[in-house]
Order: C-alpha cells, then structure tokens, then sequence
C-alpha cells in the first residue's frame, strides 16, 4: 500500500490510483495494474464488502484493475475513473476549474496507459469479475460477474458540480446476488480517528519498480485523516477527505483506487471513502478519498431503478 498516486489513476503527473502504467505488471503479467499500499501490512480478515475488481488482461483473467466495496446482495461501488475513460472535452483544461483534480486523475487514466488502442472500454461491465471475502485475490470467497455499471451524470474527470463535488464514485450492479458474508456498512469519516487504508495495490512507492507483479495479499494500513490542505495540490472538493501518510512514510499506491478506507464504529469496521488520487506518481504523498455517505440518495435510487430498494438504515451506520 504505497500511495504516492491517485488510487485508480496511475499513469502521469499527479496520480490516480486506479490502474499503473502499462509497464507495470500483475501478479507476474505484464499489463497495467492500480495502487498497492505501501508500507502496509497483510490484512489479518476479509473485511465486510472488500473486493478486487478484475477483468482479462493479455489472457490472464485475474488482472486487477481497482478495489471495490459492497454495499449490498447486488451492488457495489468503486471509483468512477476506475470504469470510464476521460472524454475530449477533459483533455483541454489546462488552468480551469478542476484543472487540479484533473491532473491528479490523469495519472491512473486510461488514456495514460501505454497500449491503449488494445484495451477494451473500461465502462463495458461483461469484461469483469470481482472476487468477495477472501483476503486473496486469486482464490477463497466468491465470484461475481457486472451486469451494470452507473455513472453519476456529474462525474467530469475532476471538474466539480456547483456545491464543489467531484463525483468519483460509481455503481456496479452484480450479476448474481452474494447471499454468503454480509455487505460493508458505510459510515461517516470520524476526525481525530486513524482510518485503515486497504488494498491489493503495490508495494513499492518508486515506479521503477512496478513491473513487479501485484499482491495476491490484501494489505492494510493505519493512517491519519489530515487538513484538506494537504491535498490542496490534487483539488480536493467537497465530500472528499484527505488520508495523509503513515509514520513510516506508507500511503496508498497504483492499484488502491476504489478501494475503501475503513474506520472502527464501535465492534465494527465501516467503509467511510474510497481511494481516489493522489498529488504524486511516487506513491508518498496524501491521499484524496471520496466520502460515500453523501452520495446516498443518488446510490438508493440507482438502484431502486434496477430492481433493488437499500434503505438508508441499512446503506449507514449512525455516528
């Protein structure tokens, strides 16, 4: 869990985490992969809801792409950089609101990958997996296919809506509901108290190095929630919190995007963000996560229009 990049973003200047460069390689295949944490250490449970989202890469099926959390039987949400590509009118905003923001997502971007005239869009759900409730990636737990993946109408690669939110988030509807284990609770983030940093992202913090494959170990990592000013340089917007660094220097890295920081609600682990960028490619600066709480009206009707009613009593836990 190094996380000198934006989570789901991790091909240039300032990062997202999502996906590495194309030189990166997974699990000892070439081809791109996003975050891991660096200077973490191996998650001890399969916590609530955590998966690893993958699809087939070069022939190899079990190609990570970004982190997902569970929010219920039949959906679960990760990154929206994670599952879309910038449109043309992105790519010219240089000195613009949310040029910031932007520049951070860029670096995990598939437009930042090498090869990518050969990669499928990542919006097409059919080319994914998630394994559930397994600390590995590879193996334990279960499976589930994408029938769906939900956009917010708002998400502009970094540009924010007129109350200054980002909108990094999005819906993925399963193909087949998970009735084993139980759903992440989503919470609200608790200043003053350290939050988990999850993830299969990588370990290294020096991109020279992340032709290495990725971890098949799930990672964690104890880090403070900071100023907002600390991510001013990757336009941190509202709904948004700012994860600094561990002692050791740890963060999260290429491949953590999507992937939830948890905090502690009594005798339960509750998913508070999700990875979204960072300020640096090198995986050694502070994170940005976007809150999923004050996305819950646009998660409930998402989903109240493919079939499935979450409460809000069952989607949050109260602080």
């Amino acid at each position: 869990m190094v996380r000198g990049a934006v989570l789901a973003l991790a091909g240039i200047s300032i990062a997202g985490l999502g996906a590495a460069p194309a030189a990166a390689a997974d699990a000892g295949h070439d081809g791109d992969v996003s975050p891991m944490i660096v200077g973490g250490e191996p998650a001890p449970v399969a916590y609530a809801g955590i998966g690893s989202l993958q699809k087939p890469t070069k022939g190899f099926p079990d190609w990570h792409t970004c982190g997902v959390a569970r929010i219920s039987e039949k959906f679960a949400l990760t990154a929206a950089h994670c599952v879309s590509t910038p449109p043309a009118a992105a790519l010219d905003r240089a000195g613009k609101q949310g040029d910031a923001a932007w520049r951070a997502l860029q670096m995990s971007a598939p437009t930042a990958r090498g090869d990518q005239q050969s990669q499928p869009d990542p919006s097409d759900p059919a080319q994914y997996r998630i394994r559930f409730e397994s600390t590995n990636r590879f193996f334990g737990g279960v499976t589930r296919g994408v029938r769906t993946i939900t956009l917010p109408q708002k998400w502009g690669w970094g540009e924010p809506d007129k109350d200054g939110k980002i909108w990094d988030i999005a819906l993925l509807e399963l193909d087949r509901p998970v009735k084993t284990g139980r759903p992440g609770l989503v919470g609200i983030p608790r200043d003053g108290t350290p939050a988990l940093e999850i993830g299969w992202g990588m370990h290294t913090p020096n991109p020279a190095d992340w032709g290495a494959p990725t971890p098949a170990q799930l990672m964690q990592l104890r880090v403070p929630i900071t100023t907002p000013a600390d991510c001013a340089a990757a336009g941190i917007g509202a709904a948004e919190i700012c994860l600094g660094t561990a002692p050791n220097g740890g963060t999260a890295c290429v491949g953590d995007s999507g992937s939830g920081a948890i905090q502690r609600y009594g005798r339960e682990w509750v998913v508070v963000a999700l990875a979204s960028r960072s300020l640096t490619q090198a995986c050694v600066s502070p994170t940005v996560y976007t809150e999923i709480a004050p996305y819950g009206g646009w998660i409930i009707r998402e989903a109240l229009k493919r079939g499935e009613w979450i409460a809000q009593a069952d989607l949050t836990v109260a602080q």
